[in-house]
């Protein structure tokens, strides 16, 4: 017999067993007699805290939120386009000191 990988044999077919003398196929549901009372994976539940609530409808939210200001951009294009943008030096250079300092 050729390899077995995760219940698929050679053949690309499922992988059939012999439980008490019955053939049953790898993946099937067990009947109940097998599962010893446990009940099937359909009926699983979900509980989720608060916190992950919160979570979930922060994630929602921000989601929703543009990445970039679009009224800015504009802003500042026709700014630059009209010759009216200025920079202050005093103000990129405090901010890159500021950054550095936070970096540690």
């Amino acid at each position: 017999m050729g390899n077995d990988i995760n219940g698929v044999s050679k053949s690309g077919l499922p992988k059939i067993t012999d439980v008490n003398k019955s053939r049953r196929v790898e993946g099937e549901e067990r009947p109940a007699a097998e599962r010893g009372g446990e009940r099937p994976a359909g009926n699983d539940t979900v509980a989720l805290t608060d916190g992950a609530r919160l979570l979930e409808r922060v994630e929602g939210q921000l989601a929703e939120t543009p990445v970039v200001d679009v009224q800015k951009v504009e802003a500042v294009k026709a700014e630059i386009a009209d010759g009216s943008y200025q920079v202050d030096d005093r103000v990129i250079a405090e901010k890159l000191v500021q950054s550095d300092r936070e970096r540690g």
